[in-house]
């Protein structure tokens, strides 16, 4: 891993006709507003933006200047190619971001001082003539590859593609955060604690992980590479419209990622709605108990 931070480095610092990089850097910045809120403020705030009405306008008003470390060292297009699928034909596109003083997820576990983030973007059609459909999907083995039915993974990921596909254009944004971040054999580990009696926010914070430890930072920045500045965004997660919003990609409509439920994964989805800040399509908007930090 450290010899692969180098060399994002040293590509960085040198520019090619193979690569596309962007370099991040900030003097003094707004913080955003998904780390400037308390949890239970935060939640408040966002359902302030009355996400059933179209089009979705942001209404940030709480900001805290501060100097911050730089997220990213530097984000990276890896590479660009042709990908047919059963949705219809679209381009697959590499990404690699470099992690400054990454925060950890577990404090009983080592940070490493760089740490090295992928993800892949699936464009279809013209994504700038209009604000296209977007969906940030965390990687999901069990759910995504094995079809399982303790989540709604796969089920949210192929009603994107879908709604992609009819609308003829669209991204698709698939990170590498297996378990919300917290790892596929931690995440296993989980399931063992979900078996159990825990419900999926307790499992994580049994491990001592956070109930989520993804903060959508590398999608944002993969948007701004692809030249997008606003985004009709497939979500029930108001995290995922506070993080492009707080880096200045407008969100002009959430599309609802509703699916149907299956009797398997209802407590799993009555927690994301209770605990996680999660918007249920199918009843009336509430303030959840308590929210991940």
């Amino acid at each position: 891993m450290r010899d692969r931070a180098s060399a994002l480095e040293t590509a960085a610092a040198t520019p090619s006709s193979t690569s596309s990089v962007m370099r991040i850097s900030f003097g003094t910045i707004t913080l955003p507003l998904y780390r400037t809120l308390a949890a239970s403020d935060r939640y408040a705030a966002v359902q302030q933006r009355q996400f059933r009405i179209q089009p979705l306008r942001a209404s940030i008003q709480w900001a805290q200047t501060y100097n911050p470390p730089m997220p990213f060292d530097s984000v990276l297009k890896i590479a660009d190619a042709n990908f047919p699928t059963r949705w219809g034909q679209f381009r697959i596109l590499g990404f690699e971001g470099v992690v400054a003083n990454p925060e950890p997820c577990n404090e009983s576990l080592a940070t490493p001082m760089k740490r090295v983030e992928a993800a892949v973007a699936l464009v279809m059609g013209d994504i700038h003539s209009s604000p296209p459909l977007v969906r940030i999907h965390s990687q999901c083995l069990t759910g995504d590859v094995f079809h399982s039915l303790r989540c709604d993974c796969r089920q949210q990921l192929e009603l994107a593609m879908g709604m992609i596909a009819e609308a003829g254009a669209g991204i698709l944004l698939y990170e590498q955060q297996e378990g919300r971040g917290i790892g596929l054999m931690a995440k296993l580990r989980a399931y063992e604690l979900q078996d159990q009696g825990f419900d999926t926010v307790e499992a994580n914070e049994e491990l001592g992980y956070k109930a989520d430890c993804r903060v959508f930072e590398l999608p944002a920045e993969m948007l701004k590479m692809l030249g997008v500045a606003s985004v009709r965004l497939i979500t029930n997660n108001p995290e995922k419209v506070a993080a492009l919003e707080s880096v200045g990609i407008e969100v002009v409509e959430r599309v609802s990622a509703e699916v149907a439920s299956e009797a398997t994964f209802e407590k799993y989805l009555q927690v994301k709605r209770d605990k996680m800040g999660h918007i249920d399509d199918r009843q009336p908007e509430r303030v959840p108990q308590r929210l991940s930090s």
